[in-house]
């Protein structure tokens, strides 16, 4: 099961770990590497469990295995799984050395939205706290530009191909929840309009998919997919999903 390139991967993986050598944050151990941390003045070890990850990722298993460790009390030891997806299809040892990359340079729990969540219930677990959506910022600019005012359907494309990946999703997502009883500026066909452009043009499958299974049945919708599905998708679930939909709205 170990080919030619996840070892390539683990040899990179190894490299990245060894530059770190003589820094004190870094420690290792049989499997687990563990990184020393700081979290608003208590001490936050995480312990990235390099062995399981690696068997995991051979079963599909889309996360690293990582485990945030404090002290909240002296003698009081709290531990929590942490939830790290990784994005896209690189062999495993890019991710386990991205991780390194992202703690030492402080980029961590910036990018990794789970870990300031994490830190904060094991080194204070009593502290009671308000969940914020860190996506709303980008939404709001968004939605004043291309939803709340009467344009074109160019520029609201032009406006929502404009997103990151990761931040495409949780647009579209917003987009299918409005309410538009309340919204004056956009009717739903222009909205459906919206959904099947930003299908044929965007580059994420996940957003694709999405999109194709909650389209309203109508013969625009039916032809403009039929059009997509007669090229092969590289995503077998997306070409599943598309051909799904398309039986969806024949019946």
């Amino acid at each position: 099961m170990v080919t030619p390139q996840l070892k390539k991967s683990l040899k990179l993986f190894v490299e990245v770990l060894e530059d770190f050598r003589d820094d004190e944050r870094f420690s290792t151990a049989t499997g687990i590497v563990k990184l020393k941390d700081q979290f608003e003045g208590k001490q936050v070890i995480w312990r990235l469990n390099v062995k399981k990850t690696i068997v995991d990722s051979l079963y599909d298993d889309k996360h690293i295995s990582l485990t945030a460790i404090g002290e909240p009390e002296t003698g009081q030891i709290r531990e929590k799984d942490v939830c790290v997806e990784k994005k896209g299809k690189l062999p495993i040892g890019d991710y386990l050395a991205q991780f390194l990359l992202l703690f030492a340079n402080g980029k961590h729990m910036t990018e990794i939205k789970t870990l300031a969540t994490a830190a904060m219930r094991v080194a204070y677990p009593n502290r009671t706290y308000t969940r914020v959506d860190p996506l709303e910022a980008h939404w709001q600019p968004f939605y004043e530009t291309a939803i709340a005012q009467d344009t074109t359907p160019e520029t609201r494309l032009a406006a929502i191909l404009e997103f990151e990946p990761e931040h495409l999703l949780y647009i579209v997502r917003r987009l299918f929840n409005l309410d538009l009883d309340f919204e004056p500026s956009i009717t739903n066909d222009e909205l459906q309009v919206l959904f099947l452009d930003t299908f044929e043009r965007c580059e994420n499958d996940d957003v694709k998919r999405f999109i194709v299974a909650r389209l309203d049945a109508t013969e625009e919708a039916l032809t403009r997919l039929i059009v997509a599905n007669e090229t092969e998708f590289v995503d077998d679930h997306l070409q599943r999903a598309v051909e799904y939909a398309i039986n969806r709205m024949r019946n």
